[in-house]
């Protein structure tokens, strides 16, 4: 049973009266976007509230049918639609006097074109309208499977680079402009202050007509580029005073059209999990965007305290840091020499005992597994003491050792109550 509000009346789009007399007056259609596209239907006197909403359902209904259907007049005023040279199928929608409303002047629906197996109407625009749900649920998408799936669905053919269009405009709907989030970045610092107090933000723009701008108000007559933003909470701040004096750096590169590279620090808190400290995203990774990352993050840990830090083999970072902390300990990551170490030294045998020695917490321990290892391949032994592991530099980190108690029927038994 259909209620009132299903009635056939309503989903029709009709409008119809009756005078006093009781004969019906002009019978009037407004057009409803249709949940299928095999539903759309024209008639003359059609009524449309935007020539963007008549576009759009020719452009359904022409990518639906697979019909070459084009807008030869297109201004504010009125759009015709036609088909292919020999085909009679025409449509023109104009705008009424005194009013905000369109409505189907000329109407003849009549094909005698064949299919075509390329539409003028499926832009990447509206394909990506299309392909929104599917890109938010998979990312990743391959263009080829965007190529199969409008194919499948329409028996149309994209290039790869209308697919890929298509999708960037998707991933922009989904997740937003790079452009427009970009130009977000000076209320989002200031939001960032302001629901965070003792947060260090430092934004830095480049103009184009003055240099370098450094600060948070651009002038009036310069329009500023990103160039480097740091990030430091208060919160990470306190929490790092409770962990190791231990941080590790690194960076990694952006996926993006404006590219970038992402630097970051972390430590290691009491239950040996990562504790994010601060991070930055400069334009290039190099000696300079290191020395600025670094000595702010100095600036908001404090200098009392030394540190060893732990990196990759980025040229310059060594010098830097000696630089910026004279005194700290910098130590290679593992993973990254390693790989540096297979190049000449592969071997399964070879990389336990690179590893084992890594491991090795006490001198002797490693000096046993680099004796091993040199019966296996003496210049892996060579390339791991020579060029990384210098003998200080490893006695400086080992050297106060903690050394084993005695079996407890060997302890002392000084005066003392019983602890219950």
């Amino acid at each position: 049973m259909k209620s009132d509000y299903e009635s056939e009346e309503l989903l029709s789009g009709e409008d119809t009266s009756e005078d006093e007399g009781g004969h019906a007056k002009i019978r009037k259609v407004y057009y409803k976007p249709a949940h299928r596209p095999e539903n759309i239907r024209f008639e003359k006197g059609m009524f449309f509230s935007s020539l963007a909403q008549f576009k759009m359902a020719v452009t359904e209904y022409a990518v639906h049918g697979g019909y070459a259907i084009k807008f030869k007049k297109n201004d504010k005023e009125r759009v015709r639609a036609v088909c292919e040279a020999h085909c009679p199928w025409v449509i023109l929608c104009a705008k009424l006097d005194g009013q905000l409303t369109y409505q189907l002047k000329t109407v003849n629906l009549e094909h005698k074109c064949t299919r075509t197996y390329k539409n003028p109407r499926l832009s990447s625009k509206f394909l990506a309208s299309k392909l929104v749900n599917k890109v938010k649920q998979q990312p990743n998408i391959k263009l080829t499977q965007i190529q199969e799936k409008v194919h499948g669905k329409y028996v149309l053919h994209i290039s790869r680079s209308k697919a890929y269009r298509a999708k960037r405009v998707a991933m922009d709907q989904v997740e937003g402009s790079h452009k427009d989030q970009y130009a977000a970045l000076w209320d989002y610092c200031h939001e960032l202050r302001r629901s965070n107090p003792g947060t260090t933000v430092k934004l830095m723009v480049k103009g184009y007509k003055e240099g370098e701008v450094r600060g948070e108000q651009p002038g009036k007559d310069i329009q500023p580029t990103f160039q480097r933003l740091y990030i430091c909470f208060e919160a990470c701040k306190r929490g790092f005073q409770s962990c190791r004096p231990v941080i590790g750096i690194d960076g990694c590169h952006l996926k993006g059209p404006y590219g970038g590279i992402l630097l970051a620090a972390v430590g290691r808190d009491p239950n040996k999990e990562y504790f994010p400290i601060a991070f930055a995203v400069v334009e290039a990774e190099n000696k300079d965007s290191w020395s600025w990352f670094i000595s702010l993050l100095l600036e908001d840990l404090g200098n009392e305290r030394i540190y060893t830090w732990t990196s990759d083999q980025q040229k310059g970072l060594d010098t830097t840091l000696k630089e910026l902390q004279p005194g700290c300990e910098h130590r290679f990551c593992c993973r990254h020499l390693y790989n540096n170490f297979r190049k000449k030294h592969p071997g399964l045998l070879i990389r336990e005992h690179f590893w084992k020695a890594a491991y090795a917490t006490y001198p002797r321990h490693f000096e046993r597994i680099m004796a091993e290892l040199k019966t296996i391949d003496s210049e892996a032994v060579q390339w791991y003491v020579s060029d990384w592991y210098k003998v200080e530099t490893y006695k400086s980190c080992y050297a106060p050792l903690i050394y084993p108690t005695n079996d407890p029927n060997m302890w002392t038994s000084p005066q003392h109550v019983d602890i219950l």
